[in-house]
């Protein structure tokens, strides 16, 4: 427990018309009605100590209970019986317990005579200058009079009248109306009460009744760190349900069970819109056999209580465009997300406005979008932490085969010839070619680099002038139309590759070990493109499953990158912009053993690159990173060429290599 705080606590008794309540980090909790001022303290669980700053333990004593102060329940008492039950936590806090504020009452309300306390303390007239300047160090409080005693080093204050100076200064007024809603009300909306001697209670921040009471409503100048972030979850490529909006009961024409490629396609003149028109074709929403447990579990495991939600919102998108335009969609999503969450009243205790961000969640092509997003706004983004599950930051050799065949692990593999037309087409798919060294084996004299049009088999460019023929609007010269078409795809799929690969996050004020970088590893997974030379001379590409490799063990890892998740390459799925030695790996023995749905969806085809959001230890690396501590078991495994470098992971886990 060395260099950790206790949680802070504050006691209400009769404030106004509240009932006797316990507030302990923010959650509302019933005194017992017998005595108030009687609570188990000492119940409190050594979990709960984990803040980065002192415990401030607040007491207000109403007029309700001034009686029991009178009849042998005097401050300096009372806070001996208070002192006494938190000498139970010391072996967990030590002497690392803050301030204790003690505001005594005054008799009943309508005698508005303060000065009568026979505790010395000052008048109602100097409470809310002298506030702060009253902070006392004590232990004990041996008699009625307030004098203290420095044993602990534990601050407090000791002021009698408090009640009687908030109902005599018109500046606590709003003060009082504050209390009565933030507290009542935060009672009445507490799910599920828990009796305080439960005494299980989550962290958070200061909730500082005495500030308002003594000095108005005083505004902190920073979010508290009892909250998370609102979450923004990005899908992968196809994996956004699309709907035509123009029918007035809207279609959906591409989904789980429905793929409609002629529906989806592009138009050749303007790749904005629908080759099929008239349509309005959006996407509608991300696939819920993938995405929709993950999403659940961020939603639960994020959030601190029940009524206190850590939104997580996911952003389907339209996988056909240019990733440049969908990252801009990005953008306004992400102000529409933090000005909702501003709404939600944890958040606007909490400061939320203070540092109004998101944390951002990719799978797949999601983490290009969050690249991309990060790329066009290096000096404005909204970003706090990133995490992306399969992201191939430097391409997929899956791409290639679905535009030269109509057959990978990405989307469906269904009529293949027709889903071979519309990839051709779709823009997108290009932002996915493979690109680093040793990732394409031309044959002598011909091109590696997949962004050059020159560098493609003939048959592509065929197809696309075909494509243009039967749907564009101009005739003649369909052959310099389709060039033109294919040139702009990959110098827009080429420029967001050099925007990723180059992105600095130093520059962005981020630091690299606030994303968190997963990939699957263990799978065979085509690794390289050879490109030969055909009859006629020119390029023919090799797509023989030799090239499809895994050379990574669970006990023989070092150095043998020739792996991945079935889909992306290890090489491609590692970024430019994150150290090696801060990669996470896992593989498909880190699947739970209960997990017999997800272990089915892997082994019937679905493979570990589509399954990763459905790996409860994924959830867990994501939900631990978002929290910044680790929740529940979570382990990974070093990059295979991280070399004599530390495995540094941004999330605390068990290094799980060598072992199944």
């Amino acid at each position: 427990m060395d260099g950790q705080m206790g949680p802070s606590l504050e006691v209400v008794a009769d404030v106004g018309e509240i009932e006797p309540v316990l507030v302990v980090d923010r959650q509302i909790l019933e005194i017992p009605e017998e005595d108030a001022v009687q609570f188990e303290l000492g119940q409190l669980h050594p979990a709960a100590v984990d803040r980065e700053e002192p415990p401030v333990l607040t007491v207000i004593v109403g007029p309700e209970h001034a009686g029991k102060l009178s009849a042998g329940h005097e401050p300096g008492a009372f806070l001996e019986i208070v002192l006494r039950q938190l000498g139970q936590l010391q072996d967990s806090v030590g002497d690392r317990l803050g301030e204790l504020r003690f505001f005594a009452g005054a008799g009943h309300r309508r005698e508005r005579q303060p000065h009568r306390q026979q505790t010395g303390g000052p008048r109602p007239s100097s409470l809310a200058a002298g506030f702060h300047g009253h902070l006392l160090k004590c232990c004990s409080f041996g008699h009625r009079n307030g004098v203290t005693k420095d044993r602990t080093g534990m601050t407090a204050t000791i002021v009698a009248g408090a009640w009687n100076a908030w109902e005599q200064r018109r500046v606590i007024g709003h003060a009082r109306q504050a209390v009565v809603s933030h507290a009542r009300e935060d009672a009445e909306r507490a799910a599920g009460r828990v009796d305080s001697r439960a005494g299980i209670f989550p962290s958070a921040g200061l909730h500082r009744l005495c500030e308002w009471v003594f000095a108005g409503y005083s505004r902190n100048t920073a979010m508290s760190d009892t909250i998370i972030h609102p979450v923004i979850f990005i899908p992968g490529i196809t994996a956004s349900e699309l709907s035509d909006e123009y029918p007035a009961d809207h279609e959906r024409v591409w989904g789980v069970l429905r793929k409609d490629f002629a529906r989806i396609a592009l138009h050749p003149d303007e790749t904005r819109y629908e080759a099929k028109e008239p349509a309005v074709v959006r996407a509608d929403r991300v696939f819920r056999l993938v995405y929709e447990e993950f999403i659940e579990e961020l939603r639960h495991n994020l959030s601190p209580q029940p009524d206190q939600p850590t939104p997580v919102f996911a952003f389907p998108y339209d996988w056909r465009q240019p990733l440049e335009r969908t990252a801009r969609d990005l953008a306004a999503f992400i102000d529409e997300v933090i000005g909702r969450t501003g709404l939600l009243r944890h958040y606007h205790r909490a400061r939320y406005d203070t540092d109004p961000k998101v944390n951002l969640v990719g799978h797949s092509m999601g983490g290009l979008v969050i690249a991309e997003y990060l790329a066009q706004n290096p000096s404005q983004h909204r970003v706090h932490k990133l995490a992306s599950l399969g992201t191939p930051y430097r391409g997929s050799f899956e791409a290639v085969l679905k535009v030269a065949t109509g057959t990978a692990a990405i989307g469906s593999n269904q009529s293949a010839s027709r889903e071979r037309e519309v990839a051709r087409v779709t823009p997108a798919l290009y932002h996915l070619l493979p690109r680093y060294p040793g990732a394409v084996a031309p044959a002598r004299g011909l091109e590696s680099d997949l962004f050059n049009v020159a560098t493609w088999q003939p048959s592509v460019m065929d197809s696309i002038e075909t494509y243009v023929r039967l749907y564009g609007l101009r005739k003649g010269n369909d052959r310099r139309r389709a060039e033109q078409l294919f040139g702009v795809m990959l110098q827009q799929a080429a420029e967001h590759r050099s925007r990723v690969d180059t992105l600095n996050l130093a520059g962005l004020g981020l630091d690299s070990r606030r994303w968190l970088t997963v990939i699957g590893v263990g799978e065979e997974t085509r690794v390289r493109l050879r490109i030969a030379r055909g009859a006629d001379g020119r390029p023919a590409f090799d797509l023989a499953s030799k090239d499809r490799s895994n050379d990574w063990k669970v006990r023989n890892w070092r150095g043998k990158v020739n792996t991945g998740d079935g889909t992306v390459p290890y090489l491609g799925a590692r970024p430019e912009f994150i150290p090696v030695n801060e990669l996470v790996c896992v593989s498909d023995d880190d699947f739970g053993y209960w997990e017999l749905k997800d272990r089915l969806l892997e082994g019937v085809g679905a493979g570990l690159h589509a399954t990763l959001p459905l790996m409860n230890l994924c959830q867990r690396i994501v939900v631990s990173h978002l929290r910044g501590r680790p929740f529940g078991k979570v382990w990974g495994r070093p990059a295979p060429d991280i070399g004599s470098a530390e495995w540094n992971p941004p999330v605390e886990m068990a290094n799980r290599s060598g072992k199944k």
